[in-house]
């Protein structure tokens, strides 16, 4: 399964579903988290939703625990020892993000 979070404002909103689609399309179980808007507070908070009303597939509670990006996998993934993270580091399109394992 991966877990799409998304944040940010709408443009950001509607690249990061386009882009959990893709993976979709492409044989991924995808779910969306939004819990980043329960502390939110820039734009307008989620959006997606509410403008285009697309019936998403929300990742539970423990699902996203078993993600959630902990010191202890922080160090993990430094060492490279934990591989289910991808981290965007800018804001330009890697195409290897669509050549994503499994989990």
């Amino acid at each position: 399964m991966v877990i799409i979070k998304l944040m940010g404002g709408i443009g950001n909103q509607i690249f990061e579903y386009t882009f959990g689609e893709q993976l979709r399309a492409l044989g991924h179980i995808v779910k969306y988290d939004i819990s980043e808007f329960e502390q939110y507070k820039m734009h307008s908070g989620y959006e997606l939703e509410k403008i285009f009303n697309l019936g998403l597939e929300y990742a539970t509670a423990d699902q996203l625990k078993n993600y959630k990006l902990t010191l202890f996998n922080r160090i993990l993934r430094k060492l490279n020892l934990q591989h289910n993270w991808i981290i965007q580091k800018d804001f330009a399109f890697n195409i290897n993000y669509l050549q994503l394992p499994t989990n």
